[in-house]
């Protein structure tokens, strides 16, 4: 995900590319690819407290690097 002054665009690496770094939690997430390596298993919430903060930090991770959130609109 590429994002030039507020303009989203998704830019696909071809197979002879070489990748310079890792896919983010936001771009594995928005492809739909396993998230398990950037959010470990963990216990369901027992508060309504608990789940507030588990979101909030869920949510969090989707945020892109520039501080928007990212989605098709």
């Amino acid at each position: 995900l590429s994002n030039v002054e507020g303009r989203q665009t998704w830019r696909y690496i071809e197979e002879a590319e070489t990748v310079d770094r890792k896919q983010s939690f936001l771009e594995s997430y928005s492809l739909g690819l396993d998230t398990g390596e950037f959010i470990s298993a963990a216990p369901a919430a027992h508060t309504a407290v608990e789940a507030a903060m588990k979101g909030m930090d869920f949510y969090s991770r989707l945020q892109a690097e520039d501080g928007h959130w990212a989605g098709d609109y």
